[in-house]
């Protein structure tokens, strides 16, 4: 605890080093508060407000003041301040990033000294950016980190150190989140295998465009589905206009893509398949009675079991 106030001590103590020599450049750069009548100025006051901020460790409203200012006047000192703020509330790679700009192009009143100070600074915060190291299964899984989308690196994420909150997910499978606490400089490896829901997956193709594909009596899209389901027997229906109804019963298994091409007849386009091999064997008879021709030259269509369409099964 003794340790913990020192540290809290040092810190305000460096702090308000900065601050006097920021309201210093605030007063070169006319933002002294004695005049008694000035012009309005609302970047200078802005400044002032972040200044006053500062001085009670109040950063998250002395980050919203500098930033008013650096955006109404663009100038060193406002961007060293929003460094400061920055590094108050624990942003260190934002910090860091700010300090960067800053030494890039700093006010002409700066010394030597204060910048050298300031790489120094600028040193120790680099070594308190912390790698995470991730590996998700499924690889194609969705990551969020502290609630924002991010993308898997080959070295890992840098993130500032302390708590943060990893999320991962991923369709057909039992989303996560996990909770992980950083010391500066520290590299940590998580290790995140998603639990499969066991449910299979139907992907089903019309030969016909805007054919409507229907799963169980709902309407899963048109032409084209790929969608995940409970493994199972499963009723296919797709409808087009001018064309016969396609009906199929299928099982999908869990963890496993039934892969579906249904060619669509158009209407009629049954009866004439089966016309054909009827026809010969009515000419055959044709002496026996003419009767029998008839009857299968003008037969209702062909049931709908008779629909054709291809399969194909495979990993998920």
């Amino acid at each position: 605890m003794a340790k913990g106030g020192v540290m809290a001590r040092t810190h305000k103590r460096r702090t308000l080093k900065v601050v006097s020599w920021c309201m210093a450049l605030g007063l070169v750069c006319g933002a002294s508060s004695g005049l008694a009548q000035r012009a309005p100025n609302p970047a200078r006051d802005a400044f002032e407000r972040g200044i006053h901020a500062l001085e009670t460790q109040r950063y998250v409203e002395a980050l919203d003041a500098f930033e008013e200012s650096y955006r109404l006047r663009p100038s060193p000192v406002a961007q060293y301040n929003v460094a400061v703020s920055q590094r108050g509330l624990g942003r260190t790679r934002a910090a860091i990033e700010t300090f960067e700009r800053y030494l890039a192009a700093p006010e002409r009143s700066a010394d030597r000294a204060r910048l050298a100070q300031i790489r120094a600074e600028l040193s120790e915060l680099r070594g308190q950016i912390v790698t995470l190291r991730l590996t998700v299964r499924p690889e194609n899984a969705a990551l969020l980190v502290d609630g924002r989308p991010a993308q898997i690196a080959p070295d890992g994420l840098r993130l500032d150190p302390g708590m943060h909150v990893v999320e991962v997910s991923a369709e057909g499978f039992r989303s996560t989140r996990r909770e992980v606490d950083m010391r500066p400089g520290s590299q940590v490896v998580l290790e995140v295998a998603l639990e499969s829901l066991g449910l299979g997956r139907l992907a089903v193709t019309s030969s016909v465009e805007g054919a409507v594909i229907r799963v169980d009596g709902r309407e899963w899209g048109t032409s084209r589905v790929d969608r995940l389901i409970a493994p199972g027997e499963h009723q296919l229906e797709l409808l087009a206009p001018r064309y016969d109804v396609y009906r199929r019963s299928v099982r999908v298994e869990s963890d496993v893509t039934l892969r579906v091409d249904a060619q669509l007849l158009a209407e009629g386009a049954g009866t004439r398949r089966w016309l054909i091999p009827t026809l010969s064997v009515v000419g055959a008879l044709a002496i026996a009675g003419g009767i029998f021709a008839v009857v299968y030259a003008t037969g209702s269509p062909v049931p709908q079991q008779f629909a054709w369409g291809t399969f194909e099964l495979g990993p998920r």
